[in-house]
């Protein structure tokens, strides 16, 4: 299984989503799941082993869900 998780854009909302996003992880169980995040958002979640895959998307660059194609 390969599970993209897009977090919130305020870092507020994704240290509220820290309870979710563990529960993901153990439901991934062996699968691969990549975290979809602002730059200012990966610096909240350094160090978590959660994600085995991290994109950086800011404004402008894109589409992020290409990536996950």
């Amino acid at each position: 299984m390969r599970l993209g998780v897009f977090l919130p854009n305020w870092v507020g909302d994704v240290v509220m989503a820290t309870p979710a996003l563990r529960a993901l992880r153990t439901l991934a169980g062996d699968g691969e799941m990549i975290g979809v995040m602002r730059p200012y958002v990966a610096e909240v979640l350094a160090g978590s082993e959660w994600f085995d895959e991290t994109l950086i998307y800011a404004k402008g660059q894109g589409d992020p869900t290409t990536a996950l194609r």
